[in-house]
């Protein structure tokens, strides 16, 4: 579907101060799935341009290394040893569209000189200059970027080499499960006390390393700061850990990165992996659609509670309603990775083609007149009118089967007769389980009778 520019001037929003075309994009995700030496500037640049040809208001650039040998030689003196420097080799996917496994370890080795400005150089460079010269330009370019070990001056090294290719924003990645989950990771992590590993390994939990790292890189660079969070943080923590974001002067934060997952054992098979031609089952990464109720906590927590942060909602958002319902809550923008795997970039053309229609429908000229409308409804519970003794279960007999699954469980309000369910006026409390999980959507709930 062709849109005029009076059409995309409407969904335009910003993130950290910079304006983006749409609010619907994908997140950034380290290399277009072949072998990496298959993978070229140009082939990269092809796939991340389609996003903006489908709708996508901003692009991610990942993988922006950059660290000077002569600082991981120094750097070396000063952290932790691996026991290993063996690599992960090798990447597979499994699961279905609630939970993804992801089993890899991009970041799982360390760090030699050598190595530490080829990536960058040769493809990364080459990769924003086509960017730059072929993407519209109000698709802003975001690059993912991370430290070394917890090293401050690493992340710095980084942000500067990108800002001067000329990116928009900056995404510093201290979140990643892909390498929070290698040997060692545990004992890293708890004992706060890293080698020169990439990607994060959760950092971003323990404020003070995050803030110092955030704080360093935000006094080294021109244009805006993201931090990108992960889901292991709990509400309210993941509250502390944006607000010192924010005063350590991030612009936004992304809820969120991948999560750490175990896949469920071969029960028929005792206890073997299921992972089809891997001879064992690690800890992985996971993403999918049961995720999102943790995305929805976290941008209405950060939303409510820390104010000042703009949002880049990610996790288990898979139809265009989802971005709506984030950007109640209090997102700028939302960016998929496991919805693009699954539903293609249809995806990005569905939530276009959905939010100018859902606007038009309901008289919203732009797209601040719906952001954060959610927020004034989130209340302490205690203040909450929940109709008690006012509403009760009904049930359409047109709709009921008659499956008895309402009397099957702990309900004591349902009963069966004559071949249908019925409900006890006298003992419901209005809860509404029977509503959410009546098989053939046969129950509501009422107003009491007077």
């Amino acid at each position: 579907m062709a849109y005029t520019d009076k059409d995309i001037e409407k969904l335009q929003t910003t993130l950290a101060g910079v304006k983006v075309r749409t609010p619907v994009g994908v997140a950034a995700v380290n290399m277009p799935l072949a072998n990496k030496e298959c993978v070229t500037p140009e082939s990269h640049a092809d796939v991340l341009l389609k996003h903006v040809e489908a709708g996508a208001g901003f692009i991610c650039v990942p993988g922006c290394d950059y660290y000077p040998p002569e600082m991981i030689t120094r750097l070396r003196k000063q952290s932790r040893t691996r026991d290993t420097s063996a690599r992960v080799k090798g990447l597979r996917f499994m699961g279905d569209p609630g939970v993804m496994y992801h089993a890899s370890g991009g970041g799982a080795m360390q760090i030699e000189p050598e190595e530490s400005t080829a990536t960058f150089l040769d493809k990364v460079v080459k990769l924003i200059a086509i960017l730059r010269k072929k993407k519209p330009e109000n698709v802003p370019l975001i690059a993912s970027i991370q430290p070394i070990g917890a090293f401050p001056e690493s992340a710095v090294a980084c942000a500067r080499k990108v800002e001067e290719q000329g990116v928009d924003i900056l995404e510093l990645n201290l979140s990643c499960g892909g390498t929070a989950i290698v040997g060692g990771a545990v004992d890293y992590y708890l004992e706060k006390d890293y080698p020169l590993l990439r990607v994060g390994l959760l950092m971003a939990e323990h404020i003070d390393l995050a803030q110092n790292i955030v704080r360093e890189v935000v006094k080294a660079v021109k244009v805006p700061v993201g931090v990108k969070l992960s889901p292991e943080m709990g509400f309210p923590r993941v509250v502390a850990i944006a607000r010192a974001m924010r005063d350590a002067g991030a612009k936004y934060v992304q809820s969120f990165n991948n999560a750490v997952a175990i896949a469920p054992p071969d029960i028929y098979n005792g206890g073997r992996p299921v992972w089809a031609f891997m001879d064992a089952n690690p800890l992985v990464e996971a993403h999918g659609s049961s995720y999102k109720a943790l995305c929805y906590k976290h941008v209405a927590g950060i939303s409510k509670f820390a104010p000042g942060l703009d949002i880049v909602a990610t996790g288990g958002l898979e139809k265009p309603e989802d971005v709506v319902e984030v950007m109640m809550l209090g997102a700028n923008v939302a960016a998929h990775v496991t919805g693009i795997l699954y539903y293609g970039r249809n995806l990005l053309r569905r939530e276009v083609a959905f939010l100018l229609k859902y606007m038009d429908e309901q008289g919203y000229q732009s797209i601040q007149d719906f952001q954060g409308l959610g927020l004034k409804y989130i209340k302490p519970a205690e203040t909450v009118d929940f109709s008690a003794g006012q509403v009760m279960a009904a049930v359409d007999p047109i709709k009921c089967q008659a499956c008895g699954h309402c009397v099957d469980h702990i309900c004591l309000a349902s009963y069966m007769e004559n071949g249908g369910a019925y409900v006890r006026q006298e003992v419901c409390q209005g809860c509404g389980v029977c509503v959410t999980t009546c098989p053939h959507r046969a129950r509501t709930l009422v107003a009491r009778p007077l």
